[in-house]
């Protein structure tokens, strides 16, 4: 079905006139197709990632490597959905080595030229993990991703420090959380 705007009515949920390529704080969430529980499992409060969450976890720490004015903080992969405190620290851009590169998602080419966005660096992420998944086989066709992510721009430290919390703590109350889907 294409796009039509007198039934589809979808609004954008990022800040009016907010620049995502300014130096700062964010705070992402980023949640599988359906809730899939597909990064792994908790038990005993902790997270227990299987072979994909494994690939999420060290794609997200090989963000840097793409986004050089990028800092990771903290972040949970948890069975359903990823959280993650990222700061931009300055405005670069590094082009890609090659076009395999850019098939594989890992820059956006719409991010020639300028400073990446957060949101280049989610559908980086996402379409790197997604490629390499499908490529070494863990995934055989199936969705990964939910067509958006969730972020909140941190403004303050008090905001931080509560934040890095809740993403520390995340295994610890999965039944009470709100992306543990009740089966």
């Amino acid at each position: 079905m294409s796009y039509n705007p007198q039934i589809h009515h979808r609004q954008s949920i990022r800040l009016r006139k907010f620049n995502y390529a300014q130096p700062g704080f964010y705070f992402i969430t980023i949640c599988t197709a359906q809730r899939q529980m597909l990064f792994g499992h908790i038990a005993d409060a902790e997270m227990h990632l299987n072979e994909l969450g494994r690939l999420a976890h060290q794609h997200w720490q090989m963000l840097p490597n793409y986004y050089p004015s990028l800092h990771l903080h903290d972040f949970i992969i948890m069975p359903n959905h990823m959280h993650g405190i990222v700061q931009l620290v300055g405005a670069q851009f590094i082009a890609p080595k090659n076009q395999k590169e850019i098939n594989q998602g890992a820059i956006n080419q719409g991010a020639i030229n300028r400073a990446p966005t957060v949101g280049d660096i989610v559908r980086g992420f996402k379409g790197r993990l997604t490629y390499t998944a499908h490529v070494q086989g863990i995934l055989l066709g199936a969705p990964v991703w939910q067509r958006n992510y969730h972020e909140h721009v941190i403004r303050d430290e008090m905001t931080y420090l509560k934040i890095a919390d809740y993403v520390r703590t995340n295994p610890q109350r999965w039944l009470a959380d709100i992306y543990h889907a009740v089966i």
